[in-house]
C-alpha cells in the first residue's frame, strides 16, 4: 500500500474505520470498453499509410494524437481509482491531480446489483451498483470490478452487519400469509 492511490485511501479512512476490501477497476476489460478510439485510432492509420495528399495524411496524425492523448488521460484515471469497502462504509475514490470521494454508508444501502456482459464474464469482472433510497446519491455504480462476486459477498456482509439479517423468517411468512387471508 505504498503507491499514491493507497496512500490517498489512508488518508480518507475515519476513526476507527478499517479497510475491509478494496481493489481498483481491471484495466484490460476497460481497454476493451474503449473500442471506438482504437477503431478511430486504426482508421487514422489507414488514413496515414494510404492517403495521397499530405494534408490529409496530417490531419489524421492530429487525429491520432489527440486521441491518443485522451486515451493517456482516460487511463490515469481508472490507474488511480479505488473501490474501497471498509468497516464503515463503500467508497470510490479517483482523480488524478484532484480526489474525487464518494461513499455510502452500510446504513444506507438498500440494493445492490451485479451486471455482467459476456465480457465482463471472459476477464471475471462486472459492474456493481450500489444504491439507497436517496436517488440523488452521487454513489452509484463501481465498474470492471475484478472478482465481483467476493466484493458483493463482502458487501452483503456488511450490511448485514450493520443492518442486520432477516431473522424468524418462518414468522414473516406466516404473519404474511395470514394478513392476506385476513383481506
Amino acid at each position: 500500500m505504498f503507491d499514491a492511490p493507497n496512500r490517498r485511501l489512508l488518508s480518507q479512512l475515519g476513526a476507527g474505520e478499517g479497510v475491509v476490501l478494496h481493489c481498483r477497476p481491471q484495466m484490460v476489460a476497460w481497454a476493451l470498453g474503449q473500442w471506438t478510439e482504437f477503431l478511430v485510432l486504426a482508421v487514422s492509420f489507414w488514413f496515414i499509410v494510404a492517403a495521397p495528399d499530405a494534408f490529409i495524411r496530417v490531419g489524421a496524425l492530429a487525429i491520432i494524437l489527440v486521441v491518443l492523448i485522451e486515451l493517456a488521460c482516460r487511463a490515469t484515471v481508472i490507474w488511480h481509482t479505488r473501490y474501497v469497502l471498509t468497516t464503515h462504509r463503500a467508497m470510490r475514490l479517483s482523480g488524478v491531480l484532484h480526489l474525487d470521494c464518494e461513499w455510502m454508508t452500510w446504513s444506507k444501502v438498500t440494493d445492490v446489483h451485479i451486471e455482467r456482459s459476456i465480457a465482463d464474464r471472459i476477464f471475471g469482472t462486472a459492474t456493481i451498483h450500489v444504491q439507497s433510497a436517496n436517488e440523488k446519491s452521487a454513489f452509484k455504480s463501481m465498474y470492471d470490478v475484478p472478482d465481483p462476486r467476493r466484493f458483493a459477498d463482502v458487501v452483503t456482509e456488511m450490511v448485514n452487519r450493520r443492518q442486520g439479517p432477516v431473522r424468524d423468517i418462518d414468522h414473516l411468512i406466516e404473519d404474511a400469509v395470514r394478513g392476506a387471508l385476513d383481506d
